[in-house]
């Protein structure tokens, strides 16, 4: 299967008053949300390793067998504020193909990417109202 050729940036960005250890278990609680759906698959959101500056999350299938996408949440922080931006470093993607009907690729975690992000957005909203947060949908630059 294809993958990336090159990190994906800036999916989301916020800058909150919330600390880097709050923005990191917001981000926890995301990932413990975000499961997939029965018509796209299930898929586990876990985080590998954490810094001080950037946890790395990665999504696997249902039996944890594969790695469909790995992504990278930065923290930085400033002036009272908090900088956080997730990057996806790698994704499986499957190639269009006739047989399968499909005119354009398919990122096989995007669907769970999506419910991770707007996870995480509706948790840094809520800890801080005063936040701003973008979403980028897709992985088109």
């Amino acid at each position: 299967m294809p993958s990336l050729a090159q990190p994906v940036r800036s999916r989301l960005r916020a800058t909150t008053s919330l600390t880097p250890d709050q923005v990191k278990q917001v981000f926890l609680d995301a990932a413990a949300r975000a499961k997939g759906d029965v018509w796209n698959g299930r898929q586990r959101v876990r985080r590998t390793s954490t810094s001080a500056k950037a946890d790395v999350y990665e999504i696997r299938d249902a039996l944890g067998t594969r790695r469909l996408m790995l992504l990278r949440v930065v923290t930085q922080a400033s002036g009272g504020r908090t900088q956080v931006r997730v990057d996806v470093e790698d994704a499986q993607v499957v190639a269009p193909s006739k047989l399968l009907r499909m005119k354009e690729p398919k990122v096989l975690a995007g669907h769970t990417l999506r419910q991770l992000l707007t996870a995480a957005a509706d948790g840094l909203r809520a800890g801080d109202p005063d936040a701003n947060v973008k979403v980028r949908e897709g992985l088109e630059d």
